[in-house]
């Protein structure tokens, strides 16, 4: 099945694990519930595609392209997408566990509840994504990008976001306890409510008024480097 045009092909519950789809089109094709547990996917268009609960465990998908699609529920877990494209695709309570999604573009994304606990996500976009109650514990995501994301109630348990870009993000009871938050961006963030005890805020840019509308900061390193007590 190798650089094969399946566009629009009807794959709901296929058994497709371990299989090589390398370059494969598959734009517009169904494949909800399918099996693909340690597929090839490398460079394959996936985009409009309807993937609705699909397991991809361990898959292979660097270069991929998912514009569009409708992801929800989906099993990413250690699953490899570098340099991928999720653009406006609907991805949410997916599962992105340990997965590899470093250089991955989700803009206009919506991933509500999606799982990257101990994911890598280095150089990520999710820009202008809606990301309420994500889980990030774990995960590593130096110089990502969140500009304008809804990230209400998302949780950052001891998670490294040194250097990130949380600019105009909405992180209304965020909890950040543990975080690596070094040089991180927070201009016209809202952090109303957001739980910051014992990250690391050095160099990171915020204002004094957006100090004030978090609710806790124990043993937390301030961007002057002073430990609030």
């Amino acid at each position: 099945m190798h650089n094969s045009k399946l566009t629009q092909v009807n794959l709901f519950a296929a058994s497709l694990e371990k299989t090589d789809l390398n370059g494969a089109n598959l734009s517009q094709a169904c494949l909800s519930a399918a099996n693909l547990v340690r597929v090839i996917l490398v460079g394959v268009n996936l985009s409009n595609a309807t993937m609705l609960m699909a397991d991809l465990n361990g898959a292979l998908l660097n270069g991929c392209t998912f514009d569009g699609s409708d992801l929800r529920g989906l099993n990413l877990h250690k699953a490899s997408l570098g340099k991928s494209t999720l653009l406006r695709c609907k991805l949410a309570c997916a599962d992105f566990s340990r997965a590899s999604i470093d250089d991955v573009n989700f803009t206009g994304s919506d991933l509500a509840g999606a799982n990257f606990a101990h994911a890598s996500l280095y150089w990520a976009k999710l820009v202008d994504c809606i990301l309420d109650g994500a889980d990030f514990s774990g995960a590593e995501a130096s110089e990502s990008h969140f500009e304008g994301a809804s990230m209400k109630g998302a949780v950052f348990f001891k998670s490294d976001f040194n250097a990130v870009d949380f600019s105009r993000a909405d992180l209304t009871g965020a909890n950040f306890y543990g975080a690596n938050l070094k040089r991180a961006n927070f201009k016209d963030a809202r952090l109303d409510g957001a739980v910051f005890d014992k990250a690391d805020l050095s160099k990171a840019k915020l204002t004094f008024e957006q100090l004030s509308y978090i609710k806790s900061l124990s043993g937390t390193i301030m961007p002057d480097g002073s430990v609030h007590r």
